[in-house]
C-alpha cells in the first residue's frame, strides 16, 4: 500500500511536499511534553480497550503457534508483531483512533495458517472445508466491522452508518458534485472527514485543512489561500468567530448553502461556496450497498451557471 502511495506521489510531483511537510515539518514543530507519560497510557489502554486486546491477543497466540513449526527466525513474527503494535498505538488517543491498529491486523495470517494446520485432518471432507472457511469467512467480517464500528473517526462514510452525519456527508458531495474539479478549504479549524471525496475534489490551498498540531505560519498560510477567493469551496465553524467569517467570504463573493454537524468535536458548520448550486433533492439516499460495493454515485449534473462575482 505505502509504494502506491509512493508511485502517485512521484506522478504528481509531490513526493517532496510529502517529506518536508508531513516527516521534517512536524519532528520540527510538534512537541509533547507529557511523550513519556502519554505513551505509558496509550501501551497500558492496549490491555483495557477490547478492540485492541482482542488484536493483541489473536496475534501473539498466532505468533506464538507459529514458533513450533519452524527451526530458524522463529521469534521473528512475534518481535515484528510487537513492534507494530508498539508502533500502532502511539498517539491513539485511548478511544479514539482503534483503526491505527489495522497494520498489525495483518499479523492475523499466522493464527490463520495454525488454524488450518491444526485441523488438516478435518479437512479432509469437503463440508468440512466449506464449513471452516465460511466461520473464518465470518470471523474476518466481523473482526472488521467491530474496528470500524469501535472508535473510528471517518464514521459517515463507512456502510455501517447509516444515520445523519453520512446522510450530511453525501448532500455535501451532491452539491460539490456540481461544479467539475471542485475546490475545498476546511477553514473550520475541526478534524477534516473528507467532505469532497466521493467527486474526487482538490485542494484548494497548501492547507487545505488544519493538521493536529500545526503552527501560527501554517494558519496564516491557510488564510491567505482564503483570501485568494479561488477555492470553489470552504467551511468554517458557526463559533464565535462566525460573523467576522462569514462576513470575510461574502465580501469574496462566498455564498452560505448548507449547515451541518462536526462528527468529532462537535458543533455545527456551514459550507460556503461562490457558484449557484442546486440543493439536494427530498429523495436522494446513498445505500449502504452503494458505499459497500464502491457504486458509482450520481450525484447532480454540472452546474452550467457561471460562479457569482467577486
Amino acid at each position: 500500500m505505502f509504494l502506491t502511495f509512493v508511485i502517485y506521489m512521484l506522478a504528481t510531483l509531490s513526493l517532496d511536499d510529502f517529506l518536508h511537510e508531513y516527516i521534517l515539518n512536524t519532528l520540527d514543530t510538534v512537541k509533547d511534553s507529557n511523550a513519556i507519560k502519554v505513551t505509558i497510557m496509550e501501551l497500558t489502554y492496549i490491555l483495557v480497550n477490547p478492540v485492541r486486546f482482542l488484536i493483541l491477543a489473536i496475534g501473539c497466540l498466532g505468533c506464538l503457534l507459529f514458533t513450533q513449526k519452524v527451526k530458524r527466525y522463529r521469534w521473528a513474527p512475534m518481535i515484528a508483531f510487537l513492534w507494530f503494535m508498539l508502533f500502532c498505538s502511539q498517539h491513539t488517543y485511548l478511544n479514539f483512533c482503534n483503526h491505527y491498529f489495522i497494520p498489525a491486523m495483518l499479523f492475523f495470517i499466522f493464527f490463520d495458517i495454525m488454524i488450518i494446520s491444526i485441523l488438516k485432518g478435518f479437512l479432509d471432507k469437503r463440508r468440512n472445508r466449506v464449513c471452516l472457511y465460511s466461520v473464518v469467512l465470518l470471523s474476518v467480517i466481523s473482526e472488521n466491522l467491530i474496528m470500524y464500528k469501535n472508535g473510528t473517526v471517518l464514521n459517515p462514510s463507512f456502510f455501517i452508518y447509516n444515520n445523519g452525519y453520512r446522510k450530511q456527508y453525501y448532500d455535501i458531495a451532491y452539491l460539490m458534485s456540481q461544479v467539475k474539479n471542485p475546490t475545498y478549504i476546511n477553514w473550520a479549524h475541526t478534524v477534516d472527514m473528507g467532505y469532497g471525496i466521493p467527486v474526487n475534489s482538490l485542494p484548494g490551498t497548501k492547507y487545505n485543512t488544519e493538521q493536529g498540531g500545526c503552527t501560527p505560519e501554517m494558519r496564516k498560510e491557510q488564510t491567505k489561500g482564503v483570501m485568494k477567493g479561488k477555492a470553489d469551496f470552504i467551511t468554517v465553524a458557526i463559533d464565535n468567530a462566525f460573523s467576522k467569517h462569514k462576513h470575510t467570504l461574502e465580501m469574496l463573493g462566498y455564498k452560505p448553502y448548507y449547515t451541518f454537524s462536526a462528527p468529532i468535536q462537535g458543533g455545527q458548520l456551514m459550507l460556503f461556496s461562490k457558484h449557484h448550486l442546486r440543493m439536494p433533492p427530498k429523495d436522494f439516499h446513498v445505500s449502504n450497498m452503494d458505499v459497500l460495493l464502491k457504486r458509482k454515485i450520481t450525484f447532480a449534473a454540472p452546474c452550467t451557471t457561471p460562479p457569482r462575482n467577486s
